[in-house]
């Protein structure tokens, strides 16, 4: 019987550092049950270094029970759908989480054997782990359509095309039509075409690969539209689990049948939410901050120094200045606010965002407190996780790097109040992170038939000088 310690002390033997290239980060392991503990894991330089106790800060938090610690370190835990099924809990950067099993691989094998050391309690043996040989590459492109999301692929008509090299390795095409997805081997005309190794591909059936970090160190080849590319994990979610499996028969919603008469019958399946009054949205609107409205401050709408520069912000959202500081933050669109600041900061003119067209830029010389919100209609007792990404820039994007002066915060009132002062707030992390972009989420179980979102964002610094702006960005919000 292994300690706890024991696979602690292997999952160490286990790191990898070539994985680890210039990473800097803090995780906080919670595991839970039986011989469990928190830990505090340190991925620096290239070193890896493991301490009891939880962490004073950290930019990754991740829990689970000893069961599923063990699946883990055995290679049997499909961590993405753990988390979706909730038996993984992820605070902090989603995406840091996810790396976490690439900087350690399955160590079950590498947990020394011998006899149980006082004051410490054992754990079961670990599954044996799978072998790569139970399924081949060729399994795992054919179960790929049981992955996908077919309330995100409503009308979507498109191809990718899989160039997958390695052990195993070849061409496949998988089509998106009509709400499903089929697979078949060899090349054919594709809307994008996507190469990686078969190893990588791997990882994205298991929902272990960062996407973005992967296309930014060249481990994943593009050609065609780029946009359906970057799409893909959100048209299809982690299959690994489904591999040898029949593939997924999704199909269309039947129409509605015609009323009849009687006592109406109970729904038969869970109903769609619907607004509740006329301040809730049905679903998540303009996540991606494309679409604008205009910046109305005590009752003229606003423009920065020239009419050609409007001031606004997301449309649906609803905006609350609770601290506007020496002056008042300014609000613009990314296409906005790069022409601003070229014309009057040397700026390049670009309109910066990761996501869809534009993102919302919040800037000011002064300190500022402001949220954005949205109530959105929801189903009592359902689990909902709001997330999205957020950079910020102390004293503009060429000053200096200065953690701990902007904080950026998303909470969740479950109950759907708007107060961003009500204890039913649930909130992430007050991330004070400069200059890299970060990804907070948050998850909550509605308790009425609406909730609210919030974005909190805090500039403490009182007055960096003329010629010096504060800037948050904010793209690509998702509710789930």
């Amino acid at each position: 019987m292994s300690t706890t310690q024991e696979y602690i002390d292997a999952m160490k033997r286990a790191f990898q550092p070539g994985r680890a290239d210039g990473l800097n980060v803090i995780y906080q392991l919670q595991v839970n049950g039986s011989g469990g503990g928190t830990w505090t894991i340190t991925i620096a330089n290239g070193q890896c270094n493991i301490a009891s106790g939880p962490a004073a800060r950290a930019d990754a938090y991740i829990g689970m029970s000893t069961d599923n610690y063990l699946k883990l370190a055995s290679g049997a835990l499909n961590v993405a759908a753990a988390y979706q099924q909730g038996q993984v809990q992820v605070g902090g950067n989603p995406q840091l989480a996810l790396k976490f099993t690439e900087l350690f691989p399955p160590w079950a094998s590498l947990v020394s054997t011998g006899q149980q050391k006082p004051g410490t309690k054992p754990l079961t043996s670990p599954p044996p782990s799978p072998t790569r040989a139970e399924s081949s590459l060729a399994d795992y492109v054919a179960a790929m359509p049981n992955g996908l999301r077919a309330d995100r692929a409503t009308g979507v008509q498109m191809t990718y095309q899989f160039q997958l090299s390695g052990s195993g390795g070849g061409t496949w095409t998988v089509t998106v039509a009509n709400g499903k997805a089929t697979a078949a081997p060899g090349a054919g005309p594709a809307t994008v075409t996507i190469g990686m190794t078969g190893d990588d591909f791997i990882r994205l059936a298991r929902g272990n690969l960062n996407t973005t970090q992967a296309y930014q160190q060249q481990r994943i080849q593009i050609s065609g539209d780029i946009n359906w590319a970057a799409r893909l994990t959100d048209i299809f979610s982690p299959w690994a689990g489904t591999v040898g499996t029949a593939p997924a028969q999704s199909s269309p919603p039947a129409s509605p049948a015609a009323p009849t008469s009687g006592p109406a019958q109970p729904p038969t399946s869970t109903p769609s939410p619907v607004p509740v009054s006329g301040s809730a949205h049905s679903q998540l609107m303009n996540g991606s901050f494309d679409e604008y409205q205009p910046f109305v401050y005590e009752g003229e709408a606003k423009v920065w120094k020239e009419p050609q520069f409007p001031e606004e912000y997301g449309k649906y959202w609803t905006l609350d200045v609770h601290d506007k500081g020496k002056g008042r933050p300014h609000l613009m669109s990314s296409a906005v606010f790069g022409p601003f600041t070229q014309k009057y900061f040397g700026g390049g003119g670009r309109d910066y965002h990761i996501h869809g067209r534009h993102s919302q830029v919040i800037t000011s010389r002064y300190s500022f407190k402001i949220s954005l919100l949205q109530t959105i209609a929801a189903q009592p007792g359902r689990d909902y996780t709001f997330g999205g990404s957020i950079v910020s820039f102390y004293k503009g994007t060429a000053g200096e790097r200065a953690d701990g002066k902007i904080f950026k915060t998303i909470g969740i009132d479950p109950t759907g109040g708007r107060n961003i002062n009500s204890a039913n707030v649930m909130w992430s992390e007050r991330d004070g992170k400069d200059n890299e972009w970060r990804y907070p989420s948050i998850k909550a179980k509605a308790q009425g038939s609406a909730i609210t979102i919030f974005i909190l964002m805090e500039n403490t610094e009182r007055d960096v000088g003329e010629t010096e702006l504060n800037i948050i960005h904010l793209d690509n919000f998702k509710l789930e």
